[in-house]
């Protein structure tokens, strides 16, 4: 039986854990990274089937350049060795009646775009991106402020003066004050195009997740060369560089606790390493209910996170084509983010990956994924024949609708893998198969959100689920947070 010690001990290696790494690896620190997946990056991954290279989650990131990602890519020493690129249009959205390009990283176009198709809106327009605009720069120099633990008493004493946008933002639905900007409803459908995939409804949605698309508006919608794997893989090696270690198929069975702190693991490999510090960068309700399950506060702490409310589940089907998409229809040949069918029910987003990168399949062939909202609950009732079954009509259902977009796509699959919410839980542990962790709801975001320092000393959390959000930025946002903590407690 192996024993190590190390500074920090990272559980999960999802991008907010390996974030959290490789800012504390370059400050000095010897961290170990255990992951119970043969690959590290959690969502930020690959898979293959036959020559085909699919990505398990990423389509773009938001902002870059003009929001505080900038300095998270710095100081965790992956600027360097990532390169970002960025495609034309933002999205492009097709409904029955209507087609709208949307220009990538350039407001103003973008505005007078919808001042030409809404010529009496432009009032709520304005009011819309200028809430946008605030809640966004807000949160940046928020972001730069908190860096000072001495200043931090005092920013959340005054917060209200200094971010009083930030301040309303988690307090009010987004329902309010998009009935506050406009009446119309397709031009509501266009303006909640990037915010269907919180999941929630409007009326408990907060204003909040409006900081996200700051980043995608302002500046733009960004993809990483070689894909969400090359992030991963940066995080990796500036851990490595630092003196750390990054274990695969190594899954951490148990949290080791000696007088009320976290000291150590325990794996299913019979390894136990210690630290001073446990960081979880896996679902909360994994750790009380199973890692902790020997401690006298993980009942409580369970009991607080089932009140809370999950996020967004969602299905992912991955098409490997024999052909390039442009023979299927020419109108695609040059699309990425494609929103199919969108307005007021979930819409179908396809991304048409191989036009970005095309070094993830042969050539003359493509790869497409489509992603939409779906419903965990109708498949974890389903027996496993239920469950065959009905994967294979979801396929049909999902190819109908591709096929009035890309007439014979049908005849031309070569490699189909249909990812369902259960899927997604098998493969990250998360309850339901959440994307995004805990809704981005009332009560539920910003400064209310699960907390990134746990009820155990030394015991810290970095994910999805914990402040200030879901998605690769947040997640990033939230292992670069928990570093700065780490690093001035050590």
């Amino acid at each position: 039986m192996a024993s190590s010690q190390y500074d920090c001990i990272i559980i999960g290696s999802g991008i907010g854990g390996l974030c959290t790494g490789a800012v504390l690896a370059r400050r000095g620190k010897k961290i170990c990274v255990l992951e119970k997946q043969h690959q590290a990056g959690g969502y930020a991954a690959h898979f293959k089937r036959k020559n085909f290279e699919f990505e398990v989650s990423l389509q773009q990131i938001g902002g870059i350049n003009k929001t505080f990602l900038k300095y998270i890519l710095m100081d965790s020493g992956i600027s360097a060795k990532v390169k970002f690129k960025k495609h034309a249009y933002l999205y492009e959205a097709i409904s029955e009646h209507d087609e709208l390009n949307v220009p990538n990283g350039n407001i103003k176009l973008l505005k007078k775009i919808l001042y030409g198709k809404f010529p009496r809106e432009k009032f709520g327009i304005r009011l819309w991106f200028f809430l946008i605009w605030k809640i966004g720069r807000e949160s940046f120099w928020w972001d730069r402020a908190v860096r000072s633990k001495f200043l931090l008493p005092l920013l959340y004493f005054i917060a209200p003066i200094l971010f009083p946008f930030i301040t309303f933002s988690h307090k009010i639905s987004l329902q309010k004050v998009l009935d506050l900007c406009t009446k119309s409803t397709p031009l509501k459908a266009i303006l909640m195009q990037l915010l269907k995939y919180y999941g929630n409804s409007l009326d408990i949605a907060c204003l909040l997740p409006l900081i996200a698309t700051y980043g995608y508006y302002y500046d733009g919608g960004y993809y990483p060369e070689g894909g969400s794997k090359a992030i991963s893989e940066a995080f990796v090696k500036t851990i490595r560089e630092g003196g750390g270690d990054v274990f695969t198929s190594n899954e951490v069975v148990q949290i080791i606790t000696e007088d009320n702190r976290a000291v150590g693991v325990r794996t299913n490999k019979g390894e136990t390493f210690f630290s001073q510090v446990i960081i979880c960068n896996i679902s909360p309700f994994k750790v009380y209910d199973s890692l902790l399950s020997g401690w006298k506060g993980s009942h409580k702490q369970l009991a607080i996170n089932r009140k809370m409310l999950i996020g967004p589940t969602m299905s992912n089907l991955h098409l490997g084509l024999d052909i390039p998409i442009a023979e299927l229809n020419q109108r695609f040949a040059k699309s990425y983010i494609v929103i199919l069918n969108s307005g007021t029910s979930s819409p179908n987003t396809l991304a048409c990956y191989s036009n970005m990168d095309s070094g993830i399949c042969p050539k003359d062939k493509s790869i497409l994924s489509v992603t939409y909202m779906d419903n965990y609950d109708t498949w974890a009732q389903l027996s496993t024949e239920e469950y065959r079954k009905t994967k294979k009509k979801e396929y049909g259902r999902v190819l109908a609708i591709l096929e009035q977009h890309l007439p014979g796509i049908s005849s031309h699959v070569e490699v189909a893998e249909l990812a369902t919410p259960m899927t997604m839980e098998r493969y990250t542990g998360n309850p339901k198969g959440a994307i995004y962790g805990f809704a981005q709801s009332i009560g539920q975001a910003g400064l209310d959100r699960f907390k990134n320092k746990g009820p155990l000393k030394n015991l810290y959390f970095a994910s999805a689920w914990t402040f200030p959000g879901g998605g690769f930025e947040g997640a990033m946002r939230a292992g670069h947070k928990v570093a700065r903590e780490i690093f001035s407690s050590l």
